[in-house]
Formats: structure tokens, C-alpha cells, sequence
């Protein structure tokens, strides 16, 4: 959009050779066959069409990157230069559209495992939000404080309900429960680890 203001800024029939496209002149040649038009003989109309074609194309090779720029460097069409990065810039979103389906995929199949740590695991969301974030897809922290509640396993159901009733965890960020698990988390493991020593003597 910002692209096809400036365009059209320079002139309206500067966005025309955007949108319809130019090729150089021609004339027949002697053999009947259609040859570059000498450009003394060019009509006024021609003229203004060359001119403002070259005009648009200045504008989008001084707009693009150095990468975009080695795409479209021999374009001699404004629009054939416009066609070749919206194609590559809408091949990039599907690549992105996927990667974001992807991540959305994986955070909602990631559950904790029962000898994983509430760190571990939080920083499993953590690294697919930031991804997300940085593809334009923002996971908030009421979804990660959700998903990471629901993921927990049987060990933490009674802190679960007890801070369902004590806290508003709708409007804590992920840091803060992950810090209320943690000191559980704590709390739990001489006992967790007395469990395991009592089932391991008697089997």
C-alpha cells in the first residue's frame, strides 16, 4: 500500500504502468516482422509512456533491499517488477502461514511430563510464543497461562484448584504462576522423593 502511494504520487500514469504493464515501442520492419521502434521516431504518447514507466520502476528499485533488488535488476517493465516481488513476497507469507500452523500444532499437542520441571516445560511455551511473535502471530499471556495450568500433571491438581480459588490466574502473566508453581514445585519434592524410595524397597 505505502509502495502504490508513492507511485502514484509521482504521477497517476506512473501507477498505470504498474498495473498494465509497457513494452518498448515497435514498428515493422522491412520484413514485415515488428522491430524496436528508433526512439527519434517515438510519438509524444510513447514518449510519456516510457517516461513514467521508468519513473514507477526508479521508485520500486529504490524502495526494495538488496535481496529484492537482485530479483527484479533487469526488469525493464515497471509491472513485470512489481509481478516478481508480489509473488516472492506472497511465497514468503505461505511459508510463514505454514510455519505459524506448525508452531499452533505443537502447542497444542505439548503436555508436561510427569518427570519434567515447571521450568522446563514453561520454557518449552515460552520458545514457541517467541517464535509465533516473531512471524507477527502474539500469543497472550492468558492463553500460555491456560495452556500451562491444563498441562500440568496429577502432582499439581491440588495447587491447581487452590490457586483457582485464591488467584485471579486470568489476569496473572506466565512468570507469575510459573513462580507460585516452583515454590510448590519445591515444596512437594522430599516428599515425591520418599515415594519413590518406598516403592523401590518394596518391589
Amino acid at each position: 500500500m505505502k509502495m502504490r502511494a508513492v507511485i502514484r504520487g509521482i504521477h497517476e500514469d506512473a501507477w498505470t504502468a504498474v498495473e498494465t504493464g509497457w513494452s518498448a515501442p515497435t514498428a515493422l520492419g522491412e520484413d514485415g516482422s515488428q522491430v524496436p521502434k528508433d526512439k527519434l521516431l517515438w510519438t509524444d504518447d510513447e514518449k510519456s509512456l516510457a517516461k513514467y514507466n521508468a519513473r514507477a520502476i526508479s521508485a520500486i528499485f529504490n524502495a526494495v533491499n538488496e535481496k529484492q533488488f537482485e530479483r527484479i535488476q533487469c526488469c525493464e517493465s515497471a509491472k513485470v517488477a512489481w509481478d516478481k516481488l508480489k509473488q516472492a513476497y506472497e511465497g514468503t507469507l505461505n511459508v510463514k502461514r505454514s510455519r505459524i500452523d506448525m508452531l499452533a500444532t505443537r502447542f497444542e499437542n505439548l503436555r508436561m511430563g510427569e518427570s519434567e520441571t515447571v521450568e522446563e516445560f514453561s520454557g518449552k511455551l515460552s520458545s514457541i510464543a517467541n517464535e509465533a511473535q516473531n512471524m507477527g502471530k502474539k500469543y497472550k499471556d492468558k492463553k500460555l497461562v491456560k495452556k500451562l495450568l491444563r498441562s500440568l500433571p496429577p502432582k499439581f491438581e491440588s495447587k491447581k484448584t487452590a490457586m483457582g480459588t485464591a488467584l485471579d490466574t486470568d489476569n496473572m502473566d506466565l512468570d507469575e504462576i510459573v513462580g507460585h508453581l516452583q515454590a510448590y514445585e519445591m515444596e512437594i519434592a522430599p516428599t515425591l522423593g520418599s515415594s519413590s524410595k518406598g516403592i523401590a524397597f518394596v518391589a
